[in-house]
């Protein structure tokens, strides 16, 4: 990905600076061209200057005229392409690298402002300007010509004018259609940008994926995505950009018409027109020209603005994972607690503190205690989100910190309590890779979990998508069968370190149990880690930790901590009774 994105980088540059001195270029020669021309044409009819200088002004001051529009098209266009790959490749680039409790902190990107493809202003702008200016032009050019010429003449031109004005017509019919298809492209991509936005913009998502190893489908499946998109909307925007070019060269023929034959009906000797009405109406292109000029140099400011912000970017690094050179990690057999404690930045109170614990494989572990005991926490450093305060994390006898957490996240398969499902299709949130394989092992635990009803309910059954954003027929789950889901897609994974972290909470308490037993039964042969608050799912743990106010008071099975009549035995007995069991 870093090479895709470097290769883009010089790209995007180069392609961006030229269309942005291209683009300026023209807008900034279009009112000399238009002097230019005004001079030799006066010139010419005075008899002052050669044909030539008339001849070259003119076509060149036409062809920027016809250039123009079409040329803007594409400069947006290039633009929009490049604050898509701004936010797709940077983000996903740099974030995933980056530490969770960092990531939203040290980088501000405005996608909004300039994420959206076309803004609706530019939209109306042209269409107010398609309207107007082939009509104005058409009326000008056949009133003077009316006045000028003989009946005969005006009678030939006036068909001309018709049949070009019919053309500009057509062409113009096909602008709303254009505009309305290339809106719905743009509200699909607004709906994907933002849904990714919201995405890379919350941590908690950020760390499922990244706990999960799932940033490389994450990246595949935007990319693919966005080449979708640019597939579909590249053919809409250039009949678009045609269509516009069109209506230019049409809308400019009356008007070249009517200068031919005044030329020639002033060459004649038929025709004399003073110098005056040339000049206001020529006053009049330079002004437009030069008011557009100025409206596309505060527009290009803005973008290299972006373009600035955008090298910015690229240029953040971490330090996290480069203070020292880090080890790849295989198969996770041990992960030990060495007095770790730890407090949050900004505060003195340590929310958890002196932890000693070693976690080993095969072992099944729970850790239970009130809300506020220091649970999740504890789940953060053993996942790597945060680092101790004081104390060390052990993972097969080599410092956590040392450890390259990539491949630390490769051996975890976690499913926390406030993690939702991407709006893709149930299998490839499941799914990283799609080979037999993997498939057959999906319907295998499908089975064991006996989720088939709830799959088989769904429109398109495993293919369905989640939510609305990309599919009409998309389905919104209840909490306890996203986390049911959630939990078959920890299970995909070929891990050496399970995490749940309250990942059942929003199942009724039967099928918390049941779910509880299949998971332990089917990771049997792993290390896993259970987070829990009801304790009837504990009975099947090898070894239970009691947490309260941060410090770990109790270990030890469930019969032995029930023997033991103190902390857990308490909410043991407590949860019973609201439960009606004894």
């Amino acid at each position: 990905m870093k090479k895709i994105g470097s290769i883009y980088r010089h790209y995007s540059n180069r392609k961006l600076i030229s269309l942005t001195v291209i683009f300026t270029l023209i807008y900034a020669i279009l009112p000399v061209s238009s002097v230019m021309f005004l001079k030799g044409f006066l010139n010419y009819i005075e008899g002052v200057s050669n044909l030539q200088l008339t001849i070259v002004s003119s076509v060149f001051y036409l062809l920027l005229s016809f250039l123009g529009p079409p040329l803007s098209q594409i400069f947006e266009t290039e633009l929009a392409e490049f604050r898509l790959s701004y936010l797709v490749t940077s983000y996903f680039e740099k974030t995933i690298d980056l530490p969770i409790e960092s990531t939203i902190s040290e980088i501000d990107l405005t996608t909004n402002r300039n994420g959206e493809l076309f803004s609706a202003q530019s939209w109306k702008g042209y269409q107010r300007l398609m309207k107007l200016v082939p009509s104005s032009l058409a009326i000008i050019s056949s009133l003077v010509l009316i006045a000028i010429m003989n009946d005969n003449l005006t009678r030939v031109f006036m068909i001309v004018m018709t049949l070009l004005a019919l053309l500009v017509h057509y062409f113009n019919g096909k602008i709303p259609e254009l505009n309305q298809a290339i809106d719905v492209l743009a509200q699909s991509q607004k709906n994907y940008t933002g849904f990714y936005s919201s995405v890379l913009t919350d941590s908690k998502m950020l760390r499922e994926i990244k706990s999960s190893s799932y940033e490389n489908f994450v990246q595949k499946k935007l990319s693919d995505r966005l080449l979708q998109f640019y597939e579909l909307s590249t053919n809409k925007i250039n009949q678009y950009g045609l269509n516009l070019l069109y209506i230019s060269v049409l809308s400019a023929l009356p008007y070249l018409t009517g200068i031919i034959l005044i030329l020639l009906g002033v060459h004649s000797g038929y025709l004399r027109v003073t110098d005056g009405i040339f000049y206001l109406s020529m006053i009049k292109v330079v002004q437009d020209n030069i008011s557009k000029l100025l409206k596309n140099g505060e527009k290009i400011k803005t973008d290299i603005r972006l373009y600035d912000l955008y090298e910015d970017f690229l240029c953040l690094t971490t330090t996290y994972q480069n203070e020292v050179q880090k080890v790849s990690i295989g198969e996770i057999n041990k992960v030990e607690f060495v007095d770790v404690s730890y407090k949050y930045p900004n505060s003195d109170q340590y929310v958890l503190k002196d932890i000693k614990y070693c976690f080993e494989s095969p072992n099944r572990v729970a850790i239970v205690g009130e809300s506020g005991s220091g649970k999740t926490t504890l789940i953060k450093l053993l996942c790597g989100f945060i680092r101790p305060t004081v104390g060390q994390i052990l993972v097969n006898g080599i410092d956590l910190n040392k450890i390259d957490l990539k491949s630390y996240h490769q051996q975890l398969a976690t499913v926390f309590q406030k993690t939702d499902f991407l709006a893709f299709t149930f299998r490839e949130n499941v799914l990283s890779k799609f080979d037999c394989s993997q498939i057959k092992r999906l319907d295998t635990l499908i089975k064991e979990l006996e989720i088939q009803d709830m799959i088989r309910n769904l429109p398109q059954g495993i293919d369905s998508h989640y939510t609305k954003y990309f599919s009409e027929e998309g389905v919104q789950l209840s909490g306890g069968q996203v986390q049911m889901l959630l939990l078959l897609r920890s299970m995909m994974k070929d891990s050496s370190l399970y995490i749940l972290d309250e990942a059942t909470s929003a199942m009724d308490i039967n099928n918390e149990v049941k779910t509880i037993r299949e998971f332990l039964k089917i990771t049997s042969e792993k290390m896993s880690i259970i987070v829990t608050h009801r304790l009837l799912a504990t009975k099947f743990s090898d070894d239970i930790l009691v947490l309260d106010n941060g410090e770990l008071v109790e270990t030890g099975k469930h019969h032995e901590l029930l023997e033991n009549n103190g902390y857990y035995a308490n909410l043991y007995k407590l949860q019973n009774k609201g439960y009606g069991e004894e």
